[in-house]
């Protein structure tokens, strides 16, 4: 009875590495960066190739403290119509050794191209209190990057 049990032990735990190897794997291609820009207030194209929800995210590199407020804007490079960008409810994070990114909007888009412009944020509504009572000087930007990945979770 007790070899019985240990050889099931030691199969379910096979299954459980190898799935979670796979599953490993699958959000490794899935949260690739379609696109990448360093954040300079400024505009870049990118091309869109299949129908879906995808995150804008900032990536700071570590020892940065603070997120730069930035708006962006995305639009549509034949049309010039303005994709409406939707601000990400809960915190969505990844970390390296090198940096950290969150996910600051998200939008959906159909297969295309666009045109993405970053601008500084002079909105106060989204600001913490704390930023509102002290003056904080805006971070810079050269250690800054803004880059877009399909979302895994269209509903975060």
């Amino acid at each position: 009875m007790m070899k019985i049990l240990v050889i099931v032990m030691i199969v379910v735990g096979i299954l459980c590495l190898i799935g979670t190897i796979a599953f490993v794997i699958y959000f490794k291609r899935i949260g690739k960066s379609l696109f990448e820009m360093q954040a300079t207030l400024d505009c870049d194209e990118f091309t869109i190739t299949e129908k879906g929800s995808y995150g804008i995210w900032f990536r700071v590199s570590r020892g940065t403290f603070a997120y730069p407020r930035l708006n962006v804007v995305v639009n549509e490079v034949e049309t010039g119509r303005e994709i409406p960008l939707h601000r990400t409810t809960i915190k969505v994070e990844r970390s390296s050794f090198s940096y950290y990114a969150r996910q600051h909007f998200w939008f959906e888009a159909e297969p295309g191209n666009y045109l993405m412009t970053i601008q500084r944020d002079t909105n106060l509504e989204n600001v913490p209190l704390i930023d509102r009572l002290f003056k904080v000087d805006e971070p810079p930007l050269d250690r800054c990057s803004v880059f877009i990945a399909k979302r895994i979770n269209s509903r975060l």
